[in-house]
């Protein structure tokens, strides 16, 4: 699952929250309550780092990087 298909299932489930963690499907908080993804396999710690390269600009890329405090 990209990160674009992660949001937009997101917003297709009217989620509040998305929970993205390595080795654990996706899952979203609806209405209060937290779900899995349906039909997903777990995200590997390969596509967090990508996710993360994706939505972070490269000033915080480089904190997170060296493990600094954002």
């Amino acid at each position: 699952m990209t990160v674009n298909e992660i949001f937009s299932a997101a917003v297709s489930n009217g989620a509040s929250d998305i929970f993205v963690t390595a080795g654990k499907v996706p899952s979203f908080r609806c209405n209060g309550v937290v779900l899995p993804a349906r039909g997903e396999t777990p995200v590997a710690a390969a596509e967090i780092n990508s996710f993360r390269e994706a939505l972070l600009d490269e000033f915080r890329l480089q904190k997170v990087r060296k493990k600094l405090p954002m």
